[in-house]
């Protein structure tokens, strides 16, 4: 919207202009009308308008001469002349003004609007140009800005600053060659990620701020952002009063933390007096955060001086190598609340003045101790975070609090990956140990001892791996030789005493007494058992158990020629005196099975076998 002032002393004439800029009103809005050139030229100077419409003739000072003065505090003023006269040194006068259109008396809405139209045409015109002159200007001083932060931040990290460097530093108006400076860090008492995002993006901006209006009135300075804080180099070829300096610093601090409720420390270097081509500013800045680091002991919220910390005799405390040892210990053996006990204790000691100067090397030590207990650095890095994050944030915590936060942060990360590798552990072994087994449970000679000696597992580990599978080592042997000596009986054509050397029994009896006892009957029962669910399931005649003849066959080829024949359905056999044992061992049914089947056997085992009787 482009503002009007129009000033004219004939009262018809303006009244008639004011009804048809009304018509315009879109693009024009009349802010101010006069009937004499000297009220007309202060309300131009105080209201400001884009546009002056005025009369020429007006009492006691003309439309030129308002124009004229008025250009000289609004240079921008775009002008438009009523008049009824046709003078040539009007219309020169008005030339040299810049006016932008005539308007003849009466006034007509045609020739108003195509003047009007001219002037938003010069007025836009103008603007466009302002607008791109300013933001030309904002880019520059916006890039000049940027240059001067590469360079400051660069040169905090140099020793000697090279002849190219102090050429660049020239080139970005960046004057470093006053023989007095000083280095100064504001920097948040709270941790970054526990401080609203908005307020830091306020705080910052304070920053700059209230270091602009307060140390600019009597110093030159350069404020840039340095990572999370704000750097303040303060220069000047008069000395730097230090007293002085703090209460400027210490009215800035308080403005930050009562605008934004932030807390801030502020740390100073030295003041620097030397030779400033060969002024060390690394050294300034380790200075500076030497003193920051004091702010565990101050408790933060103060302006502090490298002068007020450094020491001439310094007393150092330490901590035992005992108390690192015990802390590893026992986060290494799961117990972390103990940890942490100690771990509170410990910052409240190292948080004392006496430990101001042994401070870092003290936390750096802690955080050793605990990342020797992790079992899997690997994983917590990846997880949590890398070694030289967890140290770097550990030394520069701001405050006890957050230091023992850290700490206990890290000791449940470290349990957590602990835990996860104790389990992975146990499991790879346990199934290493079972796959061993399933391998090896036919050799008849496997036991704790071999295991042990061929996994490299100690015999107590074996034990334990097995006991939270809920079973012991006799009893997982067993159970699988007896799963696999049920699925050999099943096969019709398998000996007893061939199972029993296929699932690790030497002794085919030893086997039969432990499968009894294992499913309460024995091998040749249970392979009889399952044949006759076959014979059942398949709905077939039963077979003739020939067993008892098959044994007097084989038997044949031992007996001597003189032994007396006996009746049989084969041809005539006699048995002689012959151990049970011996017969048994040689068929694949049970004694019982056999006395049963022979019927005509009589006890002891090793008395004589009779032939049967003669048939009637």
């Amino acid at each position: 919207m482009i503002k009007i002032v129009i000033a004219d002393d004939e009262s018809d004439a303006m009244n008639r202009l004011s009804s048809l800029l009304k018509n315009f009103s879109s693009d024009f809005e009349v802010v101010g009308a006069f009937n004499n050139g000297y009220d007309a030229l202060e309300g131009v100077l105080s209201l400001a308008p884009d546009l002056l419409i005025t009369d020429i003739k007006m009492p006691f000072i003309d439309g030129i001469e308002v124009i004229k003065r008025a250009k000289i505090e609004l240079p921008l003023l775009q002008s438009i002349i009523i008049t009824g006269y046709d003078s040539f040194d009007f219309a020169k006068q008005a030339i040299d003004l810049g006016v932008v259109g005539y308007i003849s008396k009466p006034i007509t809405q045609e020739e108003l609007g195509t003047v009007l139209a001219k002037a938003k045409s010069s007025i836009s015109r103008q603007l466009e140009i302002d607008t791109n002159l300013s933001t030309l200007q904002e880019k520059e001083q916006t890039e000049l800005r940027m240059f001067q932060q590469n360079d400051l931040c660069r040169i905090l990290s140099l020793k000697d600053i090279p002849d190219n460097l102090w050429a660049r530093l020239k080139q970005d108006k960046v004057d470093l060659t006053k023989k007095y400076l000083l280095v100064a860090v504001y920097d948040y008492d709270q941790e970054i990620d526990q401080i609203d995002y908005d307020k830091l993006e306020l705080a910052n901006y304070y920053e700059h701020q209230y270091t602009q209006s307060e140390i600019g009135r009597c110093h030159s300075f350069y404020c840039f952002d340095r990572s999370e804080n704000v750097v303040v180099i303060v220069t000047d070829d008069a000395p730097i009063n230090r007293d002085e300096l703090e209460s400027i610093f210490s009215v800035i601090r308080s403005k930050i933390e009562k605008t934004t409720g932030i807390s801030v420390s502020i740390a100073c270097s030295e003041i620097d007096a030397e030779d400033p081509r060969t002024r060390n500013f690394r050294k300034l800045f380790r200075h500076v955060i030497r003193t920051l680091s004091f702010r565990t002991v101050t408790g933060g919220g103060e302006v502090l001086f490298f002068d007020d910390v450094k020491k001439e005799e310094v007393s150092v405390g330490k901590v035992d190598d005992h108390e690192y040892d015990t802390l590893t210990y026992d986060l290494l053996y799961g117990r972390p609340e103990q940890v942490k006990e100690r771990l509170g204790a410990l910052v409240e000691r190292i948080t004392s003045v006496e430990y101001a100067d042994s401070h870092t090397f003290i936390v750096s030590n802690i955080v050793n101790a605990l990342l020797k207990a992790c079992t899997s650095l690997h994983d917590l890095y990846a997880d949590y975070a890398s070694n030289n994050d967890i140290l770097n944030t550990a030394v520069s915590a701001k405050g006890a609090e957050s230091l023992l936060s850290l700490f206990n942060r890290l000791v449940d990360e470290i349990i957590k990956v602990n835990e996860k590798t104790r389990t992975g552990s146990i499991k790879s072994s346990s199934e290493q140990l079972q796959d061993y087994i399933a391998l090896h449970y036919a050799d008849p000679n496997i036991s704790l001892d071999s295991v042990s000696s061929a996994l490299s597992y100690s015999v107590s580990y074996i034990s334990l791996l097995l006991k939270k599978e809920g079973t012991s080592f006799t009893k997982y042997v067993t159970e699988l030789r007896m799963q696999k000596a049920k699925e050999l009986l099943a096969d019709p054509s398998s000996k007893v005493i061939v199972v029993a050397s296929q699932v690790g029994y030497s002794d085919p009896f030893y086997f039969s007494h432990c499968f009894k006892k294992f499913y309460g009957i024995s091998p040749a029962d249970y392979r009889e058992k399952i044949n006759s669910s076959i014979r059942s399931a398949s709905g077939s005649a039963p077979q003739l158990d020939l067993s008892f003849w098959r044994l007097r066959l084989r038997l044949s080829s031992r007996l001597s020629p003189s032994s007396t024949p006996i009746r049989s359905p084969t041809p005539a056999l006699k048995l002689r005196q012959w151990p049970i044992r011996s017969l048994i061992t040689m068929t694949t049914i049970s004694p019982r099975s056999f006395r049963c089947r022979t019927g005509w056997l009589r006890s002891p085992i090793t008395s004589m076998m009779s032939p049967p009787p003669k048939p009637a």
